[in-house]
């Protein structure tokens, strides 16, 4: 696994940015005169077959192109190579997602199957071409950059050369996550994420599954950001009072793309990766998490409601438990959170808000922890089609060995005709 560390030029005398700022300034104009000329033009495979033509969309470029298809005053040859590449990696990212659509429209047509709805979809989602913006951050590998440990008061000099500018060398001191990484064995990349003020270093992490550990469910939510089923819990506020249902609704009150609107979100992502450093995975082997995706799509919610985001939590814990060995399954998650965990009853109305309070056993507990309590038992899968059948059950038990209705009778969904 690829992690990294950023780290701020702040004892970089004035001579040194000066010269980092214009060549990044030239980089950066370089990466988008690519992207131009890309954009613009046609190119050929190797049978001599346009395979690249965004008119009619032709859209597989080839990897390797010739850096010398623009010219340039100041930058070097492997400073133009480096953006070469850059620019193809940018335009190939936007260019995957209409590319995949017009590879399954050609199955499709391929097996006389109905094409109406990607037809759509490739009209709604047609292409820009990309602009490259002044927080770019240049791509730079040990073609133009050599990382060297020093002894001295800083840990690390980054020597940049190879540029067409004065070959400078930038001080770095190791941060808290460099530690970490030095810890978990990991090895420093050559390529490094160049920008005007940062530079981010990279390590390879060696992955290690833990052999030993109990199995544990977990259930994401909107106060509590993450609970276990083995009773651990994220702490709802942090030292300063802030709760992610309070960053939430400051964020809903900020006017989206404003400088406050980003002070939140940053808060937000903090907030979230700080509350999840505070589990204890040590005697955890596996955890069973919910797997929740299209949660908004085609729902009405509020702003505060739209500002909680299930994939920054979702991402973060991934990330953890690779960190520290512990396998992931992630299950589905309907019905999870309204069956009890001590009968196995399903009922929608039995979940309210936090409580979770059973009408057949009279169980009171916490609804995170209720559903995190099912994540961890092994539950047969309940298929899609037969969803709408027990949808029309005002409650029905959903146990280990199968689906019962409230006489205890084995439920079956009835046959369909097919039209």
């Amino acid at each position: 696994m690829i992690r990294s560390s950023k780290h701020y030029l702040n004892s970089c005398n004035s001579g040194k940015k000066k010269i980092l700022a214009n060549f990044l300034k030239d980089y950066r104009q370089a990466v988008q005169s690519y992207i131009d000329y890309i954009w613009d033009n046609q190119f050929t495979n190797q049978h001599g077959e346009i395979c690249w033509d965004i008119n009619s969309d032709k859209l597989y470029l080839p990897t390797y192109l010739n850096y010398k298809i623009i010219s340039h005053e100041r930058l070097s040859a492997r400073a133009l190579s480096a953006a070469l590449e850059q620019a193809i990696g940018i335009v190939k990212g936007r260019t995957a997602i209409r590319n995949k659509t017009l590879y399954i429209i050609k199955k499709r047509l391929e097996q006389s199957q109905t094409i109406d709805y990607w037809h759509k979809k490739l009209e709604k989602n047609k292409l820009t071409k990309p602009i490259v913006g002044t927080n770019l951050q240049a791509e730079l590998s040990q073609k133009q950059i050599e990382v060297r440990d020093e002894s001295g008061h800083f840990d690390i000099f980054i020597k940049l050369y190879s540029t067409g500018y004065e070959i400078i060398k930038l001080p770095v001191s190791h941060t808290k996550c460099d530690r970490k990484w030095i810890n978990y064995k990991g090895k420093r990349l050559a390529g490094v994420l160049l920008t005007d003020n940062c530079i981010q270093l990279r390590y390879d992490i060696p992955e290690t599954v833990k052999q030993t550990g109990k199995t544990v469910g977990a259930d994401t939510g909107y106060k509590t950001v993450l609970t276990l089923s083995s009773g651990q819990i994220t702490p709802e506020t942090d030292n300063h009072g802030h709760s992610l249902e309070s960053i939430c609704s400051t964020l809903a009150r900020k006017k989206k793309g404003s400088k406050a609107f980003k002070k939140a979100q940053d808060h937000r992502l903090n907030f979230v990766n700080w509350s999840i450093n505070q589990l204890n995975w040590n005697d955890i082997g596996q955890v069973n998490l919910e797997h929740i995706y299209d949660m908004k799509r085609g729902k009405r919610t509020s702003r505060k409601m739209s500002a909680w985001c299930n994939p920054l939590i979702h991402n973060k814990i991934i990330r953890t438990l690779e960190e520290v060995g512990v396998q992931l399954n992630l299950q589905s998650s309907p019905y999870r959170s309204r069956r009890c965990s001590g009968c196995g009853v399903v009922r929608e109305k039995n979940r309210k808000g936090k409580l979770y309070k059973c009408n057949k056993c009279n169980l009171e507990i916490d609804a995170d922890l209720n559903a995190a309590l099912n994540h961890e038992i092994e539950l047969p899968e309940i298929k899609f089609n037969s969803r709408w059948f027990l949808s029309e059950l005002s409650c029905f038990y959903w146990k280990p060995d199968g689906l019962y209705d409230e006489a205890g009778q084995e439920l079956r969904v009835p046959a369909t005709n097919k039209r």
